[in-house]
């Protein structure tokens, strides 16, 4: 499960848990997002986050009123991502405190080593 809230303008946190059959393979996630839906994949902003058991990540100096998609990807103990688990979610930015949760199709992902830089983020 994947969701968010709006704490600040321009500040967003993702809060996401894995199913319960997945939780003891999970290493880590990977988080994909970007204002540009039309953009691939490859070019998406990326956060590598260690754990799996469920986490939240706090984005800052995201762009107020823009939608954005966002996709976390589970990071097996091989260091192998399954990305036929990814959740995929929508999220606007927004000042007024919101939660809301998503899911998506569960498709492959083409995952390319050539991704955009990190953007800042603290982890919870």
């Amino acid at each position: 499960m994947l969701s968010y809230m709006n704490v600040a303008p321009g500040e967003v946190i993702l809060s996401w848990t894995f199913p319960e059959y997945l939780r003891r393979l999970v290493k880590g996630s990977l988080l994909l997002y970007t204002h540009h839906k039309e953009d691939p994949q490859e070019k998406w902003a990326r956060v590598d986050i260690e754990g799996g058991n469920g986490k939240s990540v706090h984005l800052q100096q995201l762009h107020m009123g823009r939608t954005y998609q966002v996709r976390i990807i589970p990071r097996l103990h091989d260091d192998r991502y399954a990305p036929q688990f990814a959740e995929t979610l929508e999220m606007h930015v927004d000042a007024v405190t919101m939660r809301t949760g998503g899911s998506g199709p569960r498709d492959p992902l083409q995952m390319s080593a050539a991704l955009p830089p990190r953007r800042r983020a603290r982890y919870f």
